[in-house]
């Protein structure tokens, strides 16, 4: 049922819409209802939108057939508008013959929820919970995963705080990284009460040791620790001029919950680093470039995955080298896609990371020349 009104306020009539009504489609329900009130004396009928309820768009039968914004948004077909017309003009004939409105429908439009000082207070939660799924080693773009059985409802959750919390151990104290009030973290609960909280790692995020804590209305619950370790996804596509693309993996919108760069910003190719986006190399192994954050690729290029974890920093160069055959080095400017990271305190500790990582490997280039 939708709530329709005729009202009349001297020489004007209101007419109400339960949602948006185009214009074509509002000039002929004033023409309509217009016609019959002649007898009231009214001069002109006025379209109310979005008046008692809302059920999106009502259009003509000929915008609904073009199914552009409007009439894509239009829920029960092409002559949708036609019934509340009908509506409207039998209103205002029982207006104009003076037989009073009709009944109303008996709706209730607060579902039982009740107002002022007979309102029952929400629930806020279980006094208790136990953890059912403890998050594992999460690689950086994927998601670290727990699950918790608590209240239904989501009444366990805190009001204007944080329920969800990643911390870092960083070094000898856990520190808070991420929250469900940012972007990172998204929760669910089912209708038994099973919470599960879901972090997506970003690419830069250190690897480490970290932890999820439940910070709940009447209990608190710590995750066992789980690593993050470096992502082995970075994508190697072709290039003009015999260049190889080093990305990321596009979000996938309504699956991934951040963005991403679609292009690396620098890193190191066989252990000797370069800028930008492109390498010139007629085949390149797996893992055998990285990332500033020592994302790697685990996938040869052209070829399918074969790496499950990123070579640890100090490994044997000259092997990698040797797969991925003679490779030239171009370091150009990426133009596209900005900087991933953020904040400058950030920029600085991974410049000061890269360069440490550089030295070593410098060292290694060294001792093997």
């Amino acid at each position: 049922m939708l709530p329709i009104t005729v009202l009349r306020l001297g020489d004007r009539l209101v007419a109400t819409i339960p949602g948006e009504m185009t214009v074509t489609m509002a000039q002929r329900v004033r023409a309509a209802v217009m016609k019959v009130a002649s007898t009231l004396g009214v001069t002109r009928v006025v379209i109310d939108g979005l008046t008692n309820e809302y059920m999106q768009y009502f259009t003509t039968p000929q915008e609904y057939e073009a199914q552009h914004y409007e009439g894509g948004s239009t829920l029960w077909g092409e002559y949708q508008s036609y019934a509340i017309l009908d509506g409207l003009v039998r209103l205002t004939v029982d207006l104009a013959a003076g037989t009073g409105a009709p009944t109303p429908f008996n709706d209730d439009a607060r579902n039982g929820v009740t107002v002022g000082g007979g309102a029952a207070p929400f629930p806020t939660g279980a006094s208790s919970a136990s953890i059912t799924t403890q998050p594992q080693t999460t690689q950086r773009l994927a998601r670290a995963v727990l699950s918790w059985q608590g209240a239904t409802g989501g009444a366990d959750m805190r009001v204007g705080a944080a329920f969800v919390t990643v911390r870092r151990l960083a070094p000898a104290s856990w520190t808070p990284v991420a929250d469900d009030l940012g972007l990172q973290i998204v929760w669910r609960v089912d209708d038994s009460g099973r919470y599960t909280a879901q972090w997506e790692v970003p690419l830069s995020a250190a690897a480490g040791e970290y932890d999820m804590v439940v910070t709940a209305n009447h209990y608190a619950l710590t995750s066992a620790p789980f690593s993050v370790v470096p992502s082995t996804r970075l994508l190697l596509k072709s290039a003009p001029q015999g260049q190889v693309h080093v990305g990321y993996p596009l979000a996938t919108e309504n699956v991934d919950i951040t963005a991403r760069p679609a292009s690396i910003s620098g890193g190191t190719y066989q252990g000797r680093p370069f800028s930008g986006a492109l390498i010139t190399a007629a085949t390149v192994a797996a893992g055998a470039v990285e990332d500033v954050y020592g994302n790697c690729n685990g996938s040869a290029f052209g070829e399918s995955g074969s790496l499950t974890a990123c070579p640890a920093i100090g490994a044997d160069i000259a092997t990698v080298a040797a797969s991925a055959g003679d490779a030239s080095l171009q370091g150009l400017p990426n133009t596209t896609a900005p900087l991933p990271w953020g904040e400058p305190v950030a920029l600085s500790a991974m410049v000061l990371g890269l360069a440490r990582r550089r030295a070593r490997r410098a060292g290694r280039w060294s001792r093997m020349s």
